[in-house]
């Protein structure tokens, strides 16, 4: 698991969905995973969500996200637009 991740598998993180993804098919798993949205990121797809629920980010994993990140750090916050990360 990757260091920057909440310890307690729970907490604010970005959550990837492929782009087959609806957004409903995205809502339903957040809820599912007994999440609820932050706030939405460059990338259509990703949203940053948050739990206090233990194993949030595993239920996330199970609901088929792509990819779960801090949300801190360059990736982080290059997707939630802060204009620091910005490479160009």
């Amino acid at each position: 698991m990757d260091k920057m991740l909440p310890p307690k598998d729970n907490g604010n993180v970005i959550t990837e969905f492929s782009l087959a993804t609806s957004d409903a098919e995205i809502s339903v798993a957040v809820a599912t995973a007994q999440g609820q949205l932050l706030a939405l990121t460059r990338y259509e797809k990703a949203l940053v969500v948050q739990s206090s629920h233990t194993r949030f980010i595993e239920r996330l994993d199970a609901a088929y996200a792509v990819a779960v990140i801090a949300p801190m750090g360059p990736l982080g916050a290059f997707l939630r637009g802060n204009r620091a990360a910005d490479f160009d």
